[in-house]
């Protein structure tokens, strides 16, 4: 499958590596940072330290998204379907990390606000979800009239991980560490 726009997540230990990398590729990839306060789905923007095309998503509105699509359990739109293939990399572990927060609704000063809360360390694979859902969110009306860009002509998806991977020690989301 060839790519057509991707996001990496910049938030972390490795966010000046991420926009390096991001301005690389800057055909194909954009920077990404979750951001629970913010009023639409996603906002365009620069970072301003590292000037790098920014898309800052609302944690919140895409994780109540896929908690919504998730409870759908018959095949149809908004449905969420996972292969169940095992090299297809959808173990327990991805599962317990896409469940690993909950819903908390509080109440401060009279008002009621709900929030996400981590209910484990790992959460990368829920992280990757709500990436997924920006993405399409951004792109829905052009997705099939965009043109794709094949990863290799300048060296291949999977050298862009290792690379990345070798001078920041991220890993793939789904992946646990030993």
């Amino acid at each position: 499958m060839a790519i057509s726009r991707a996001f990496q997540d910049s938030g972390g230990h490795a966010t000046t590596a991420v926009y390096q990398f991001c301005k690389q590729y800057a055909r194909i990839l954009t920077a990404y940072r979750g951001s629970p306060d913010l009023t639409s789905p996603f906002k365009r923007g620069t970072d301003q330290s590292a000037h790098a095309r920014l898309i800052q998503g609302n944690a919140s509105y895409f994780k109540d998204s896929l908690a919504t699509r998730l409870a759908i359990t018959v095949a149809g739109p908004g449905y969420v379907h996972f292969p169940l293939a095992e090299q297809a990399g959808f173990d327990q572990e991805f599962f317990a990390q896409l469940l690993s927060e909950r819903k908390e609704k509080r109440k401060r000063l009279g008002v009621i606000t709900t929030r996400w809360i981590q209910t484990r360390e790992r959460n990368e694979a829920l992280d990757l979800m709500v990436m997924c859902l920006c993405i399409l969110e951004m792109f829905r009306g052009t997705l099939d009239t965009m043109q794709p860009v094949i990863a290799d002509q300048t060296r291949g998806c999977d050298a862009w991980h290792s690379r990345l991977h070798s001078t920041t020690g991220v890993g793939p989301p789904y992946h646990s560490r030993a």
